[in-house]
């Protein structure tokens, strides 16, 4: 569980394929998790597995958006693989779509495969 700064986008780098008013309800459903309607966000836990991944963790986001749309999320901080992909399904709903990712500071472009490898390395195969 590494600790990250990124901008999420929307396929392509365009916008996110949701609705701010219902990304922001179904965040509102998550326990731990502190909404405010300005688009910030704040969501933290304690992921008690054993192993690397163990701890506190905590995420901070800021949802933009421009019209209905999310234009894109600011989001740093660090957390276990499943919740990064909650997230994940809170923004873009059911949707399959690779999502666009930039790397804080250096604002350079990651694919989600990459930055998943990145911070929680390759998932395991199964048997």
């Amino acid at each position: 569980m590494k600790p990250f700064a990124i901008y999420l986008y929307g396929p392509g780098g365009g916008p996110l394929p949701s609705r701010f008013e219902d990304v922001a309800v179904r965040l509102e459903q998550i326990e731990r998790l502190h909404f405010e309607w300005d688009g910030s966000f704040a969501w933290r836990g304690e992921h008690r597995e054993q192993g690397e991944g163990a701890g506190r963790w905590q995420l901070d986001g800021m949802l933009y958006d421009l019209g209905p749309q999310i234009q894109y999320v600011d989001l740093k901080g660090s957390c276990p693989r499943h919740v990064w992909r909650e997230l994940v399904s809170i923004l873009v709903g059911e949707r399959n779509d690779e999502l666009s990712i930039l790397r804080l500071p250096h604002r350079e472009p990651w694919d989600q495969r990459g930055f998943e490898e990145e911070i929680w390395g390759k998932p395991a195969q199964p048997n």
